[in-house]
């Protein structure tokens, strides 16, 4: 159940979109949906459903500012899931079975 968890969360984050999003927001930057679509030049609707699949994972965070909601990237989700890939990584985590649990590296 977990490493479906992993997977599923991981799997999002392949997704071409939020990809793109990740990137305009890899410097700690924070942007609006309108900001996002008009450097993107990807539609709203689409920018919007990314960005809820990131906020589901708590990869970004997303602040109100009067009427616009701004979002910025989750700094340590991002090193959680950079330690979950190293770990799975590892030649002796394929071998050894006592490798970090899910919940170890921010994906409970």
């Amino acid at each position: 159940m977990r490493l479906r968890l992993v997977y599923r969360k991981l799997s999002d984050l392949t997704l071409p979109v939020c990809q793109t999003i990740l990137h305009l927001l890899r410097h700690g930057d924070s942007y609006s949906v309108v900001e996002m679509t008009m450097r993107l030049r990807i539609e709203q609707s689409i920018v919007s459903v990314h960005l809820a699949l990131l906020l589901k994972h708590e990869i970004v965070f997303m602040e109100r500012q009067a009427r616009h909601h701004y979002y910025s990237i989750n700094p340590d989700k991002v090193e959680h899931i950079n330690q979950a890939i190293e770990a799975f990584m590892r030649p002796t985590a394929i071998q050894d079975c006592n490798s970090p649990k899910v919940e170890e590296v921010g994906f409970s």
